[in-house]
Order: structure tokens, then sequence, then C-alpha cells
């Protein structure tokens, strides 16, 4: 989970520690850029909390709906009131799962 100034930007699922470290340092560059341009005045801590509710609310409004991709594995698309992002999926397993805030009411 990614959270600047107080609010989630992203949230990225990954199947395995190797998949991670291999997406982690250009997800690293977006999110430091995202971090350097971005400003929210009067932003408060995220706590552990008000983190799990948000995502809790969002999880429950969410719709996912499969996408036909070329090649091997799956993708869904997941969208809703507040949240946008996909899942790749292949080998019956979840590969990555990136969530985002959506200003989409």
């Amino acid at each position: 989970m990614v959270a600047l100034e107080g609010e989630i930007v992203a949230l990225d699922l990954f199947d395995h520690a190797g998949t991670f470290k291999k997406a982690w340092p250009s997800l690293l560059r977006g999110y430091a850029i995202d971090a350097i341009l971005e400003e929210r005045p009067g932003w408060k801590p995220l706590t552990r909390l008000v983190a799990s509710d948000r995502l809790h609310g969002l999880a429950a409004q969410a719709v996912v709906a499969r996408q036909a991709v070329p090649g091997v594995g799956e993708y869904y698309t997941v969208g809703g009131p507040g949240v946008a992002g996909g899942i790749a999926r292949h080998g019956g397993r979840v590969i990555h799962a990136a969530l985002f805030p959506s200003a989409r009411p």
C-alpha cells in the first residue's frame, strides 16, 4: 500500500517476493514522482484502522470483469465508486493486482 499525505494512492499485491522485487524499482520511481508533484494541504496521518476501513469499503463496491487479452494468462478490470485497477492471473493464481483511488462517483 502506498499513501501520500494520509491518502491511499495505490495498492499493489504480488504473488511472490521475486515478482515484487522485479517490479518494485519502477513502482517506486512512479510513486516518488507522484509524491513530488502532488500537493495535498492539511493532510492527516493514515492509521491502520482508517486504511482497513477504506479498503473494505472500496472492495465492497468494486466490480471485477474479465477482459480478453492475447497470449497466456487472464486480465480483469476492477472498477466502482472510488476505485479502479486491474488483476493479472496466470496458472490459476493472481500474479499482480493494482488498485487505485478513482474520482468516479
